[in-house]
């Protein structure tokens, strides 16, 4: 029952590298082992900066921002949720301790509807966000899941994957920061 950060540092440090972390889910339902889903998260380098990532509450589906503090000092984080249209939906500010971590639910501030968040850490270095995206079946039951990095709103170029082996659709959202 307990949520943390994972930490790997090379020995030399100007190595490039590319760490990826696997979550897989299983409903074993009557004691077979049945798979449901699963997916990689990349790992992220601690932030400073302004990080933003899509939210979606739309279809009985959950957004859940997962913040953490990778830095031994404690940070401050302020968060903006925005609807789709743009309209400001809520603003507050997040206390973490050193290498600590907070999930912030945001299916009733969205209500139904899409979004995105805007996330900014006073220390460089320290925060990083993933949105976790749950849909639910009508028994509650996860049907789905995926995570979504918080990135700086940066570049031309995204890269991402998708799966389909488990007939699951994949979707390209666009977001203007």
């Amino acid at each position: 029952s307990l949520v943390g950060i994972a930490r790997w540092t090379p020995e030399d440090l100007s190595a490039q590298v590319q760490v990826r972390i696997n979550r897989y889910m299983y409903d074993n339902a009557g004691g077979v082992n049945t798979f449901d889903t699963a997916f990689q998260i990349e790992a992220l380098v601690g932030s400073g900066e302004q990080l933003t990532a899509p939210l979606d509450t739309t279809s009985n589906t959950s957004a859940i921002l997962e913040l953490a503090n990778v830095s031994a000092v404690g940070t401050t984080v302020t968060v903006q949720i925005y609807r789709a249209d743009g309209a400001l939906l809520e603003t507050s500010s997040v206390s973490l301790p050193p290498n600590g971590s907070r999930h912030l639910i945001t299916d009733q501030i969205l209500a139904g509807a899409r979004g995105l968040v805007l996330v900014q850490g006073d220390r460089a270095g320290s925060v990083i966000a993933v949105v976790m995206q749950y849909a639910r079946n009508t028994d509650g039951g996860v049907r789905y899941m995926y995570g979504i990095p918080a990135v700086e709103p940066l570049g031309t170029r995204l890269s991402s994957s998708y799966n389909t082996y488990l007939g699951q659709r994949s979707a390209l959202w666009v977001i203007n920061r």
